[in-house]
């Protein structure tokens, strides 16, 4: 299962930055460009997939209550996810900054969903979104 969702989400990542609009099925005018790009970093792209899997494992469990989303949010292993993404990473950081980017937004967008939940009123109390 593990291998299946690394496979799913390398062709996700590379179908989300190079793949272009094709009409009618049609081959982009870049098609060939676009396979010998994919060729030379998917290595690069199926080790950063398991490396981001590996903190998403952590960082982002299923949260049923805001405490749990508060104690990720102070965990340290996700604070260095939250701060550096996976650019420390040797494989990821041979990846194009296209690559780093969408995976570095999507990073952004489940740390900004934490820190919702965490988010506190005035008289200290969790707003209820879980």
């Amino acid at each position: 299962m593990k291998f299946l969702t690394i496979t799913l989400y390398s062709l996700l990542t590379v179908s989300s930055v190079l793949g272009g609009y094709a009409p009618k099925g049609e081959k982009p005018e870049n098609y060939e460009q676009i396979q010998e790009e994919y060729k030379k970093y998917q290595p690069d792209i199926v080790k950063c997939d398991e490396i981001k899997i590996s903190y998403e494992t952590e960082c982002f469990p299923e949260v049923k209550t805001s405490d749990e989303a508060c104690k990720i949010l102070n965990n340290q292993k996700c604070k260095d996810y939250f701060e550096n993404g996976i650019n420390k990473h040797e494989s990821c950081n041979k990846l194009p900054t296209v690559y780093q980017d969408n995976y570095n937004e999507t990073k952004d967008f489940e740390h900004l969903v934490l820190k919702a939940i965490c988010e506190k009123k005035e008289d200290g109390s969790t707003c209820p979104m879980v």
